[in-house]
């Protein structure tokens, strides 16, 4: 067939092969039948440099051997090309010996081996570890036309297997660091006296690790094998060698993993069971009434995760993050002093909004689980959701109201009412001096003074802090921030 013509299968069904010669009027076109055919335009024989090859219209294969990384067509040079009917299409298959196989593996980008960047060894492991993968998936594998590669195939051309290109990369710009590799360990596979399949080893490879390699069993099950046991890797983590999976991080929100777990929300995450290299084995996820528990595997492939080398951080709220006062809001919570602003969900914090004094009343309730009063102290709170965190407040003497007979819970509290709340609540000494200049003649300098000889604040206009701001309003986040000190400083 000459260089340049173009084949044609339409198909499955019933399909007929066309033929193009190019710059001729002698097209022809098979009658109906058979998709399966073969194409072969060199003897069983390696090939280093080929002369002519064949493109695949509309297939691509991501080439990272050149910057920026590009997407090529697929490309074959070597060996025998087979169509045959598959599943919804057709099958493309390459027939070819090993070590040309070897040669069109695009795993490591080649130029590791040039001088300056001293990484020959490294390719020359490649090639080694990519032939002992397909030596021995072609032994256990089996029939070709009846295998678990279910394409005609003893190997897939993709990350399910190994990344075979072909023709495709390098040609054009420099490969012979690749060849050069894989012509020095011609032959050469990893072998265990143990392994089933005349002794060779699947070698199975990844970019990256986290610190170790994996016990077979305790990631894909089976028996165990003395071949397939977790190593150390500690170069995957060293900072000198720029390994970019190193460390990873990514983001969910709340919700998303709620709903892939089929909770209403979600309370706490915990890796409850690791592997020998220390990779997450299982996962549970709780609302606090029901528990979700998960493979490692599961969570990776459910949210894109790099690997199953993962901690999890659960951030309360979704809204906290890059809040000076975030700590001291997930140390609230944890202490059951509070539940969150948007109920039933409570998946935020609304640190930003403004505290009313019936939510204070609820904060100290909560912070020091005040016993219910045995009355009710006011008559405006009747229809709040604080009534009777407001009357245990009352019973407690933390709060003497606003007006007579009336607390105002809607209404905003001030850094000076707060003063007051909590010099009550912890029943703080009086102060050894006068630490602000702005509170003189307001009815709280006592309390203002008390709470900040013990710590809980530290003024309003940093780095001086001599002004207190004792009538500004008190945000939710500056809250837990004042709640949290003084627990801490009363050893709570």
């Amino acid at each position: 067939m000459p260089v340049g013509s173009f084949i044609t299968v339409r198909g499955p069904a019933n399909c007929s092969l066309f033929i193009d010669p190019p710059g001729a009027n002698n097209a022809y076109e098979t009658s109906a039948g058979s998709c399966s055919f073969d194409l072969k335009w060199y003897e069983f024989e390696t090939e280093d440099d080929p002369e002519t090859k064949v493109g695949i219209i509309g297939c691509t294969s991501t080439d990272w051997n050149v910057i920026p990384t590009t997407a090529k067509q697929c490309q074959y040079g070597r060996g025998m090309l087979h169509v045959r009917s598959g599943d919804g299409g057709l099958d493309l298959s390459a027939e070819l010996q090993l070590e040309d196989y070897v040669l069109g593996i695009s795993e490591m980008p080649y130029s590791w081996g040039w001088p300056e960047k001293g990484g020959m060894e490294a390719l020359k492991v490649q090639a080694i570890a990519a032939r002992s993968y397909a030596r021995e998936a072609q032994m256990a594998r089996g029939n070709v036309g009846n295998n678990s590669c279910a394409a005609w195939c003893h190997v897939r051309d993709s990350t399910l297997d190994q990344n075979y290109v072909g023709w495709g990369h390098g040609f054009g710009y420099t490969i012979d660091e690749w060849i050069a590799a894989v012509e020095a360990t011609a032959g050469v596979v990893v072998t265990h006296p143990d392994a089933p399949n005349e002794q060779v080893v699947r070698a199975f490879y990844s970019s990256s690790s986290g610190g170790h390699t994996e016990n077979i069993e305790e990631v894909w099950g089976g028996d165990p094998r003395e071949y397939y046991q977790s190593v150390d890797d500690h170069w995957a983590v060293d900072g000198t060698v720029y390994n970019p999976n190193a460390s990873w991080t990514v983001e969910l929100s709340r919700a998303s993993v709620a709903a892939e777990v089929g909770l209403p929300t979600v309370k706490r995450i915990a890796v409850t069971e690791r592997n020998t290299s220390g990779s997450a084995r299982t996962v549970e996820f709780s609302d606090d009434t029901t528990t979700v528990t998960m493979s490692a595997a599961w969570v990776k492939s459910r949210f894109g995760l790099k690997s199953i080398y993962f901690d999890v951080i659960l951030g309360v709220f979704s809204d906290i993050a890059g809040s000076v006062h975030a700590d001291a809001i997930v140390a609230i919570y944890e202490r059951g002093i509070t539940k969150g602003c948007n109920p039933p969900l409570n998946t935020q914090y609304c640190p930003n909004s403004l505290l009313t004094r019936g939510q204070m009343a609820a904060f100290l309730t909560r912070a020091f689980a005040l016993p219910p009063a045995s009355q009710d102290y006011f008559v405006d709170d009747a229809s709040s959701i604080f009534e009777d965190d407001i009357n245990r407040l009352a019973e407690a003497r933390i709060t003497f109201g606003c007006d007579t007979d009336m607390y105002c819970p809607s209404g905003q509290i001030t850094r000076g009412q707060m003063a007051a709340f909590l010099s009550r609540a912890f029943a703080l000494p009086p102060a050894s001096k006068d630490y602000f200049s702005d509170d003189n003649g307001s009815v709280f300098e006592g309390d203002i003074n008390r709470i900040r000889e013990a710590g809980i604040t530290f003024g309003c206009n940093p780095p001086d802090n001599d002004h207190y701001c004792p009538s500004a309003p008190v945000t939710r986040a500056q809250m837990a921030s004042f709640i949290e000190r003084a627990l801490v400083g009363a050893g709570l």
